[in-house]
């Protein structure tokens, strides 16, 4: 009886912290879970100019054939129901979610802005073009091709390109061709494990990007505002 109302609680109302896999890989990360969502924190920074506090999230959780969330501690939701996930970004005090994987959220698409825009090709194209249009320093042409394929979500504060996989490695690569060395005071205070960060800030390039990865995407931000 005891343990089936401590159950009930941990079930409904109890925010723990726990090391989960991601679905099939040996990759671990530390989550806060609550009423059948995980929150992850994937990239946390406090810096010394806008938009100040900078965040990345990615929040997940399961559906079942209605579309309704499974609130299951166990292990079961992974087979009874259909995996959902969403980036939260933070700039400052904007903040936005936009999918992530296949299908994207059914029941959360008031959390969601518009759609996003898929495309493929050399990666450090679209990457100029959102740090210029965001009133930064024009980068190198000659650069490291990285040819890839991205979805591409444009926000009032911010410009987002999400790559399927970890490719930090070749990303940073392409980074500090064309912009040099990131900014190594600049550090991400989330959790050891659950992805990897580099920042160039507006001294460096005129405006902060960001390049975070897990062993589910590749995040590129470029913050800033948009030249009129």
């Amino acid at each position: 009886m005891k343990r089936a109302f401590c159950n009930g609680i941990l079930s409904a109302a109890v925010v723990a912290a726990c090391a989960c896999a991601r679905g099939q890989s040996n990759v671990y990360s530390l989550a806060i879970y609550s009423a059948g969502n995980s929150w992850a924190d994937l990239c946390s920074l406090s810096v010394p100019f806008p938009p100040y506090q900078y965040k990345l999230t990615e929040r997940s959780w399961y559906e079942d054939a209605n579309g309704l969330t499974i609130m299951d501690l166990g292990r079961r939701n992974e087979r009874a129901g259909f995996l959902r996930r969403l980036l939260e970004v933070q700039c400052g005090s904007n903040s936005f979610s936009i999918p992530l994987g296949p299908g994207g959220p059914k029941r959360a698409k008031e959390d969601v802005g518009p759609a996003g825009t898929a495309g493929s090709g050399d990666l450090a194209v679209l990457v100029t073009d959102c740090v210029t249009n965001r009133g930064g320093h024009a980068m190198a042409t000659k650069t490291l091709a990285v040819s890839l394929a991205w979805v591409f979500y444009s926000r009032e504060s911010a410009d987002v390109i999400v790559v399927a996989g970890d490719q930090f490695a070749g990303v940073q690569r392409l980074l500090e061709q064309t912009c040099g060395a990131a900014d190594s005071t600049i550090r991400s205070a989330s959790s050891v494990g659950n992805g990897r960060s580099i920042t160039y800030g507006p001294q460096q390039i005129g405006v902060m990007l960001n390049l975070t990865a897990d062993s589910w995407e590749t995040i590129v931000t470029v913050v800033g505002k948009r030249k009129p």
